[in-house]
């Protein structure tokens, strides 16, 4: 089983990011897996550098769903993160083997390409996110220490 992220990056056009995995040509967010010990933000403030080369502080990220995802070949427990894009940071393909290239899509668009399972669930679940609504989201609580 893995844990894992997916980050809605909505720009002021209500657009959000997909990259083209090389490895199946699907179109999904950026993410990835949530190491132990990580916070989920912290997850998701890392994935959207290491990818996207783009960095925003932990405080700006909120977590607003999770998901149990099994396919016959796949469980994972993904947890959905959204956050307003910063203007000034352009995405970039920073790991190739990964990503073809990234794209701002809106929900109109993802009609017309081939997209990850997760994400067609993520978008299911939660709707359109809007960029003048990130703001009003409330952040789930899942911060537990023993």
């Amino acid at each position: 089983m893995k844990v894992g992220c997916g980050i809605f990056l909505v720009n002021q056009t209500n657009q959000f990011l997909v990259g083209k995995r090389t490895s199946s040509g699907e179109y999904g967010l950026p993410g990835g897996s949530v190491e132990f010990g990580e916070r989920i933000q912290e997850a998701a403030k890392r994935e959207l550098l290491e990818e996207t080369g783009i960095d925003l502080p932990v405080s700006e990220l909120k977590v607003i769903d999770v998901f149990n995802f099994i396919s016959s070949d796949l469980h994972c427990i993904d947890f959905v993160v959204v956050t307003k894009a910063d203007p000034l940071q352009e995405p970039k393909v920073m790991e190739p083997q990964k990503e073809e290239h990234w794209i701002w899509v809106t929900y109109e668009d993802l009609k017309h390409l081939k997209t990850f399972k997760p994400l067609e669930v993520m978008i299911e679940r939660n709707g359109h996110i809007c960029y003048d609504n990130i703001p009003n989201l409330e952040s789930l609580s899942l911060d537990y220490q023993f």
